[in-house]
């Protein structure tokens, strides 16, 4: 990790910098830019508060959720992907994200084209937008030469 005093995260609009330093509490971890608070401190905190106010964090997160669901549904997929080790390298969250924006303002489900399940990779070439009933039936089945050839067109190989 690059070492980046927090002048210099200031200057260049960081949010984040890395000392090297220990903190208080002796964690060697990233600051906040606004507020100086080590990423580990502050983990360490929030996840106290919600064991305290468990009822109210649920009702924060479930507000949040229904207010975002383009971004809820990105991040669970994210988080499902990550767990399998299978995100594609070639595009950001940002444009994932955007996939699952655009299918819920067009009333679609995002879909695989090769599943997760099946060794695809969660990324943009490998996502389509399909109507939620034909997302349903389609299920994890998959047709090498079908969504193979729809996979390869993605990338602008076929």
């Amino acid at each position: 990790m690059e070492l980046v005093s927090r002048q210099r995260a200031l200057r260049e609009g960081l949010k984040a910098y890395f000392t090297g330093k220990p903190c208080k509490r002796e964690h060697i971890a990233k600051r906040s830019t606004s507020n100086r608070y080590c990423r580990e401190c502050k983990r360490e905190w929030q996840c106290l508060y919600r064991a305290a106010n468990l009822e109210k964090a649920r009702a924060t997160t479930q507000k949040w959720a229904q207010a975002n669901p383009a971004k809820c549904n990105a991040t669970v997929a994210l988080y499902r992907q990550r767990k399998l080790d299978q995100v594609c390298a070639c595009c950001s969250n940002k444009e994932r994200e955007a996939v699952y924006q655009i299918a819920h303002f067009a009333g679609t489900a995002v879909d695989h084209i090769i599943p997760v399940s099946k060794g695809g990779m969660h990324c943009v070439h490998n996502m389509q937008l399909l109507s939620c009933s034909k997302n349903c039936s389609k299920s994890n089945n998959y047709d090498p030469l079908i969504e193979g050839l729809q996979y390869l067109q993605n990338l602008g190989l076929a």
